[in-house]
């Protein structure tokens, strides 16, 4: 059975390497959906 793994934490916190690492150690391969609203300059550049 799958399993979903949620990761909460403030931005910039290092959330998507530690959820990218965790997945390639337990399944080899990564597959993540990352969503935001655009709210100012820097998000746009992100996005």
């Amino acid at each position: 059975m799958a399993r979903i793994y949620f990761l909460i934490g403030g931005a910039r916190s290092g959330k998507s390497s530690y959820g990218e690492e965790l997945a390639k150690s337990l399944y080899g391969r990564v597959a993540y959906i990352a969503t935001s609203k655009i709210t100012d300059e820097e998000m746009e550049k992100r996005i």
